[in-house]
């Protein structure tokens, strides 16, 4: 499993996450859970490092607002 797992996310370009795979793994045959495949592919140190929800945060900016006193 291991071995599948690590030649899918590589062949993916390394965009396949847990979900993906566990859908890979499932039409090539292998009967586990996604939170194996989660497991095993932070043992293995894979993980997706294009796609990442927290890079921009919260800002509530909205630029220069109003006159300035002189």
């Amino acid at each position: 499993m291991k071995e599948f797992i690590t030649q899918t996310y590589y062949d993916s370009n390394s965009t396949y996450g847990y979900r993906r795979i566990w859908k890979q793994s499932l039409k090539a045959g292998f009967k586990n859970s996604p939170d194996t495949v989660r497991r095993l592919m932070g043992k293995l140190n894979l993980k997706v490092t294009i796609y990442s929800r927290h890079t921009s945060g919260y800002s509530s900016f909205k630029g220069n607002v109003g006159k300035k006193a002189p």
